[in-house]
């Protein structure tokens, strides 16, 4: 299996794809810059009492305004007052970002990493996929969990804080494994041109 798709992948992905990539990637990183600067304002307009608690939650996403940037994880607390923080109407826009933007995203640098790798290492080398698609499968279930906490706020949070906060661990780990691999593999054929 892997190794089919590794063969599509090199078929597929040529260099303006990847250069495609990279400005998707770039949109959708000033649509996360957006959405931050909107939660931030929202949490502006909140009473000073609830960003301060919002901030003392947990110091792992402290003055955070989304869960998704806390890679070490977050705590029921600290979603709870995160949310309660960006109100009502930032929490209607995260939800509905998580569902749209934020469910783009993954697919946008999954097939970036992905297409990387089959340029730097060989069919042989095929497993070294398996990072990024495990990358864009915990970002995809984070998404998933995070908009149905901020879209019904205190319904589902205690059950979904706990499994999110994993899905962002997790997530977290296999991105950096990913862009480890790329980097390993472009200085190893940059070694390898000049031997």
């Amino acid at each position: 299996m892997l190794g089919s798709l590794y063969a599509r992948l090199l078929a597929w992905g040529s260099w303006p794809l990847l250069a495609l990539l990279i400005v998707f990637a770039l949109l959708c990183s000033a649509g996360f810059d957006w959405r931050t600067a909107k939660l931030e304002a929202a949490r502006v307009e909140r009473p000073q009492k609830a960003t301060d608690s919002a901030q003392s939650a947990d110091s792992r996403c402290k003055g955070e305004v989304t869960l998704d940037s806390c890679l070490r994880g977050y705590s029921e607390a600290t979603v709870r007052t995160v949310l309660a923080s960006i109100g009502e109407k930032g929490r209607t826009l995260y939800g509905r970002t998580e569902l749209s933007l934020d469910l783009a995203y993954p697919f946008v640098y999954g097939l970036l990493f992905t297409i990387l790798l089959v340029h730097l290492f060989s069919a042989r080398q095929a497993w070294v996929l398996l990072f990024p698609l495990a990358a864009v499968t915990f970002d995809l279930l984070e998404n998933v969990t995070v908009a149905v906490m901020t879209l019904t706020y205190n319904r589902y949070l205690p059950a979904l804080a706990g499994p999110a906060s994993f899905f962002t661990m997790i997530k977290g780990v296999f991105l950096l494994l990913s862009l480890l691999l790329v980097l390993f593999g472009a200085l190893r054929g940059l070694f390898r041109r000049r031997a």
